[in-house]
C-alpha cells in the first residue's frame, strides 16, 4: 500500500498541566506523537491492538490506558507494537525546573498548547502537512494556536481534530506510549525502565524540556 501522502499523528500526555504540585498536580508533563507514514502500518497497530484484547480476555471495547493496565500487560502492549513501523517524538517537563514568574505557570491552558506546538515544531524538517489527531473534546483555540505556530514558516500542520480515545486505538497506542515514557522518570516506581526499553527502536527523540530552567 502507498505511503500517505500526509503524515498522521496521534497525541496524548501523561500528567496533567496544572503547577500546584504540593496540591495533586503531577511533577512532570510528558506529551508524546505517534508518527505514522502509511495507511497499512495504522492497520497493522490496530489489528495488533484487537488481538491482544482478545488475548488478554478484554472486553472487544476495552480502551488501552497506561494507568489502568498492570506492569506486565503494559509490558506485552509495547513489546506487541514494537516492531511496527511507526516513530515517536515525546517531551518530559520537569514542572519543578521552569521559572515560577514565568508565563507557562499562570495557564494550563496555554502550558498545554505552548508544549504541544514545541512537539512538533522541533522536528528537524521531518514532519510537513500533517494530519494531527489529539486525545480530547474540539478546542478551538488551540486548533488555532497550532496552525498559527507551526505554519508560520513552513507547513508542518494540514488537519488538526480532537479525538475520543475511548473510539480511538491510535489515541490509545499514544497515551501507552506517553505513559510508558513518563514511567521511566518515575525510578521509585515498579519496572519503570520496562517500557521505554522495549519501544527503544521506534523513537526518534525525546526532549527533557525541564533539564534547565526555562
Amino acid at each position: 500500500m502507498p505511503d500517505c501522502p500526509k503524515p498522521y499523528i496521534f497525541i496524548d500526555e501523561s500528567g496533567d498541566a496544572g503547577f500546584k504540585t504540593s496540591s495533586g498536580s503531577s511533577p512532570l508533563f510528558c506529551i508524546a506523537a505517534v508518527v505514522f507514514r502509511s495507511h497499512e502500518a495504522m492497520d497493522e497497530v490496530e489489528m495488533i491492538m484487537r488481538q491482544l484484547r482478545v488475548d488478554f480476555h478484554f472486553h472487544p471495547l476495552h480502551e488501552f490506558h497506561f494507568n489502568k493496565e498492570s506492569c506486565e500487560k503494559r509490558a506485552a502492549f509495547c513489546q506487541a507494537v514494537s516492531g511496527c513501523d511507526f516513530s515517536i517524538r515525546a517531551i518530559v517537563v520537569d514542572k519543578a525546573r521552569i521559572y515560577d514568574n514565568t508565563a507557562l505557570r499562570k495557564s494550563p491552558k496555554h502550558f498545554y498548547n505552548y508544549i504541544t506546538s514545541m512537539l512538533l515544531e522541533y522536528n528537524f524538517d521531518s514532519i510537513q502537512n500533517a494530519n494531527i489527531r489529539i486525545d480530547g473534546r474540539i478546542n478551538c483555540e488551540l486548533r488555532t494556536y497550532l496552525r498559527k505556530q507551526l505554519n508560520s514558516h513552513a507547513m508542518i500542520v494540514s488537519s488538526v481534530e480532537f479525538a475520543d480515545s475511548r473510539k480511538t486505538q491510535l489515541i490509545q497506542l499514544a497515551d501507552m506510549i506517553a505513559g510508558g515514557i513518563a514511567r521511566s522518570f518515575y525510578p521509585e516506581k515498579r519496572e519503570h525502565r520496562v517500557c521505554l526499553r522495549i519501544l527503544r527502536p521506534r523513537i526518534e527523540n525525546i526532549w527533557e524540556f525541564g533539564e534547565k530552567k526555562i
